[in-house]
């Protein structure tokens, strides 16, 4: 079976044309499956929004911030 992802949440399959969710079209547009994120100052704030944001989308993430124990705190979150 062959999908193919068009804009305006269309998706044609097998000849059938299904509207997507806005979630489903906006996953399609940032998936990360594959990538490597990098995010300096992720203990805390804005940091540790954009890397739990950017491990819903399938990144690998590596948080790293100047304090260890904060920062050790912010990944151990991410494997539970």
């Amino acid at each position: 079976m062959s999908v193919t992802k068009v804009p305006h949440g269309l998706n044609l399959s097998e000849g059938k044309t299904k509207i997507m969710s806005t979630q489903d079209r906006i996953r399609s547009l940032f998936e990360l499956e594959g990538k490597v994120a990098l995010i300096t100052g992720a203990s805390k704030g804005i940091g540790e929004a954009m890397a739990r944001g950017l491990g819903e989308f399938g990144a690998k993430v590596v948080v790293s911030s100047r304090k260890a124990d904060a920062v050790e705190q912010v990944a151990e979150s991410f494997r539970a």
